[in-house]
């Protein structure tokens, strides 16, 4: 299955401030499916990607985010984020400016991630890589085969952003908590990506084989 590239440049709209009630939708057709970024009160919201490269960028002054039931496709936002919360998605690489709070995962599987934040709570989620720079200890809960490595997305304005959201001392990335895991010993549904398996970010053009891609 062919690769769609989609490129979304976005800026604050002054008529969302200040009419709460109004949404604008930004709709763009593929071969295979409709892609739609809704904006909602400084809320973005992307559902329902398959087999999609979708990057946007130029957002002002931050904003939520919002990922749910995608698969096979690559998300990159050259933004600063204000919150994240991703849901049900498979086999996707996700590259995510940094966040000015938290971070929310819950059932992702055979995902890459690379994510900043104050809070990373990672529920129901397996076989997954995260490429990660959090202020407190990620923190994971239901979950199995999680992979941690440094964060290593970058862009232009990121040292900006990183200063905006107060992360710029931020080194956690291996001292992830296991809610579900009460013993003294190493728990085992997280561990420490090695250097020769680590991915770059490399502009999202991260591909993951699938078996159809194999063959």
């Amino acid at each position: 299955k062919s690769k769609v590239t989609k490129s979304i440049d976005t800026v604050s709209n002054k008529s969302n401030k200040q009419d709460s009630n109004n949404t604008e939708s930004i709709s763009i057709n593929s071969n295979s499916n409709s892609l739609s970024l809704d904006i909602l009160n400084n809320s973005k919201i992307l559902k329902g990607l398959n087999g999609e490269t979708v990057s946007f960028s130029n957002v002002i002054n931050g904003f939520q985010l919002l990922i749910s039931d995608c698969k096979d496709t690559n998300i990159t936002v050259y933004s600063l984020l204000d919150s994240i919360r991703i849901e049900r998605c498979e086999r996707c690489v996700i590259s995510l400016g940094p966040c000015k709070t938290s971070t929310y995962l819950d059932t992702l599987t055979d995902c890459i991630l690379f994510v900043s934040c104050h809070q990373l709570r990672i529920h129901n989620c397996h076989n997954n890589s995260h490429y990660v720079r959090v202020n407190s200890h990620p923190i994971i809960e239901d979950c199995s085969k999680l992979g941690f490595a440094p964060y290593s997305f970058s862009f232009p304005d990121i040292e900006s952003h990183f200063k905006e959201a107060n992360l710029i001392d931020a080194n956690n990335w291996d001292n992830v908590v296991d809610f579900r895991w009460h013993k003294s010993t190493q728990s085992p549904n997280w561990f420490i990506i090695s250097e020769n398996d680590r991915k770059s970010h490399d502009n999202s053009h991260i591909i993951i084989q699938t078996n159809e891609d194999n063959n």
